[in-house]
């Protein structure tokens, strides 16, 4: 057969092989096949590949003629044998036509090997189609390139799985982007060395009622300062209540007056001691009408 493969010069030659011709083609034929050649061929044909063969397809000039409908018809072992080194020759338009079961398939090598401008043009049904494996083989160059609706399709134990380097490199939008679960499923310590300044004010209020006593308790000062006063004014009551003593004292003047009458009441007592008297000035009437006798002695120590 490999001696009829160069002899094979139009696609009619090429589409008039049978698929169990194309089965029984050797590593060598495959090496033989010019990237035309290889553009000719049908979809059944693609599929009749075998995966040997197609791992051993290390020439990006080959991939580079696969059309969006050719990639269509590749079987997910198929998906899973492509090299590395040859997969960021595919085409934008390519990588795109993936089907999900084959985004699925994709080795953590794979995933890397992906470009960024391969990584823009993945759809967001296929960045839902990211597994909790794949996702560590994106840096934070590849995360700073998705865009919103891409972040808010990833799975919730996806999100789950980012490192502080890689959360470090979502955009702010990416950030505000989040669903609640997502923000949810994040790991505590991102709030102390992952999540930037700028990340914690982009937050909305929403997310901010989703946060866990957990995530917050590891906000650090900076973070913790950075918090938009609405955003303080969502954090429920048993969050507020699990906040340190050192974290309180960190809030600035206006972000304490900005607290409900119910969140300054589910407050420390012991943490309130610790309050400046700028943060004690800028309390409100409401605020003090609203704390309990041990909050009020711990006020006057």
């Amino acid at each position: 057969m490999s001696s009829i493969i160069p002899g094979l010069t139009s696609s009619a030659a090429i589409r008039a092989l049978s698929t169990a011709n194309i089965a029984n083609l050797t590593t060598e034929d495959m090496a033989a096949l010019t990237s035309s050649q290889f553009s000719w061929l049908t979809t059944a044909q693609i599929g009749a590949i075998t995966v040997e063969n197609i791992a051993s397809l290390t020439s990006t000039t080959q991939l580079a003629g696969l059309s969006s409908a050719q990639v269509g018809g590749l079987k997910t072992a198929q998906v899973a044998a492509l090299s590395s080194d040859a997969l960021p020759a595919l085409s934008n338009s390519v990588i795109a036509a993936f089907k999900t079961s084959a985004i699925i398939a994709l080795t953590q090598d794979q995933v890397g090997a992906l470009s960024s401008d391969q990584l823009v043009a993945l759809t967001t049904a296929q960045y839902g189609a990211l597994t909790t494996h794949q996702i560590g083989a994106l840096n934070s160059d590849d995360l700073s390139v998705l865009q919103t609706a891409d972040v808010r399709a990833l799975k919730s134990a996806v999100v789950a799985e980012l490192n502080s380097a890689q959360i470090a490199g979502l955009t702010s939008a990416g950030i505000a982007a989040l669903t609640t679960s997502q923000l949810t499923a994040l790991d505590k310590e991102l709030f102390t060395t992952g999540l930037t300044t700028a990340q914690i004010q982009t937050l909305t209020t929403a997310q901010a009622a989703g946060l866990t006593s957990a995530q917050v308790q590891s906000l650090s000062t900076d973070n913790l300062q950075a918090m938009e006063t609405a955003d303080l004014r969502a954090l429920k009551t048993n969050v507020i209540s699990a906040l340190s003593s050192d974290q309180i004292k960190a809030l600035t003047s206006t972000q304490l007056s900005a607290l409900s009458t119910g969140q300054m009441a589910a407050l420390n007592s012991d943490a309130l001691e610790n309050l400046t008297s700028a943060q004690l000035a800028g309390m409100t009437s409401a605020q003090i009408a609203g704390l309990n006798t041990a909050q009020i002695a711990a006020l006057s120590t």
